[in-house]
């Protein structure tokens, strides 16, 4: 790739292929971890509404980065290399209402466990992006029926 930045980012879901594929690399730093987080967005009032899970990689090469918004800033920079008219990848989050605390649905069972839960909390900047950002919260995991 001729652009540094899609380079960089080529290489980034590289490791997390190679890794997933090979378990061992034979460079170790370009072995990755994957861990979930739960993603809020809070407001000026200081309400929260649910965004996404992440997928969030780490290596030694790169620190931590998020998949998806990786691949998404990917696909954008080979179709600028590539002159693919109309390309517009964008991440949406649904329109959730904001409510007094970060709170998610989970099913009742004793599968399901928080041992290993990971929250990013995200405020919009001036410009209307996600930026993370520390905050107290209060956090509620709400039991929801499945049916089987």
């Amino acid at each position: 790739m001729t652009d540094g930045r899609a380079e960089d980012l080529r290489l980034r879901l590289k490791d997390v292929v190679d890794t997933s594929k090979h378990g061992i690399l034979r460079d170790p730093r370009r072995i990755v971890s994957l861990r979930s987080a739960l993603a809020f967005e809070f407001n000026q009032e200081n309400q929260f509404r649910f965004l996404r899970t992440e997928v969030l990689a780490c290596n030694e090469i790169f620190g931590e980065f998020e998949v998806g918004d990786t691949l998404v800033e990917f696909i954008d920079a080979l179709g600028k290399e590539h002159d693919v008219q109309g390309l517009d990848v964008k991440i949406t989050f649904p329109k959730r209402r904001f409510v007094g605390r970060a709170e998610v649905r989970a099913p009742e069972s004793p599968l399901f466990s928080t041992d290993k839960l990971h929250l990013r909390m995200y405020r919009r900047n001036d410009a209307g992006e996600l930026v993370l950002h520390d905050t107290p919260f209060e956090f509620a995991i709400l039991g929801a029926q499945y049916a089987p």
